[in-house]
């Protein structure tokens, strides 16, 4: 697709067809109509994918992505299967914000969508996080398979309005609903200045940066009213456990009643 008429969108409605080898090249937008799928290879040189009607682009197990940047990308839903190592070249039309799963060791289908928050928009967070990014978060779908064992590396840009200073905290923080308390799932060591990796594996949900709080004590919220007219504080809500827990209530005779591991 190598239109270089950038005053309007070059339009691909292609009925969702198949393409072998696939160059993004000219400049401009290049707007998909119907999913999209790629069997051999994307060459990403210059122009930005978007989509309508909910259109998608996939790439097969055995695709290989060249390129990406600024100039070129996919400003739209990214799907990749197989397993390995996968990168989702997205962005959101004039900055490249690349997602990578590493690990994937079941033939999975996994789907990434990058959204930039809207002015006014905040993330919630929990007291595992000293701060949240009030830029953006990406999506995870998983539509088939698993990530677990999986790890997820998110891109630090700088302009996610966390404190620079505090950029070896800068950790994956996961919700299973945008709505919900984001939480951290920690700095692998593959984490440098410009990437984020995730210590834990992701699930399908949504993954933003966030600033690993200083104190990670395991915090306790000691009061629950468990009467079902309000549906408000109907559970022992504990924060900062770690993957091996094993949480463990007694009766005040020393009697084990209830037992949760991990």
């Amino acid at each position: 697709f190598n239109s270089t008429d950038t005053s309007k969108p070059q339009i691909i409605n292609h009925n969702n067809q198949s393409f072998s080898k696939l160059v993004i090249s000219g400049g401009g937008l290049k707007q998909i109509l119907a999913d999209l799928t790629v069997a051999e290879s994307l060459t990403l040189t210059d122009g930005i994918i978007t989509a309508q009607n909910g259109s998608k682009v996939h790439f097969s197990p055995t695709a290989v992505i060249t390129g990406g940047s600024d100039a070129s990308h996919i400003n739209a839903p990214v799907y990749q299967e197989g397993t390995g190592t996968k990168l989702f070249p997205v962005g959101n039309g004039t900055t490249y914000l690349p997602v990578e799963i590493n690990g994937i060791t079941t033939t999975s289908d996994i789907g990434i969508t990058l959204t930039e928050l809207q002015a006014g928009q905040t993330l919630n967070r929990n007291s595992s996080l000293d701060d949240i990014s009030d830029k953006r978060y990406w999506a995870v779908d998983v539509a088939s398979g698993s990530l677990e064992g999986a790890k997820i590396v998110l891109p630090v840009k700088g302009d996610e309005g966390l404190d620079a200073t505090a950029a070896s905290r800068f950790v994956v923080a996961y919700s299973n609903d945008v709505a919900d308390d984001f939480k951290s799932i920690g700095r692998g060591l593959g984490s440098t200045a410009s990437l984020a990796e995730s210590e834990q594996s992701p699930f399908a949900g949504f993954v933003t940066l966030g600033v690993l709080a200083e104190n990670q004590s395991i915090v306790v919220f000691n009061a629950i009213s468990p009467n079902s007219d309000d549906n408000l504080n109907s559970y022992i809500h504990i924060d900062n456990l770690v993957e091996g827990d094993v949480v463990s209530i007694y009766n005040r005779w020393g009697d084990l009643i209830f037992e949760m591991k991990n």
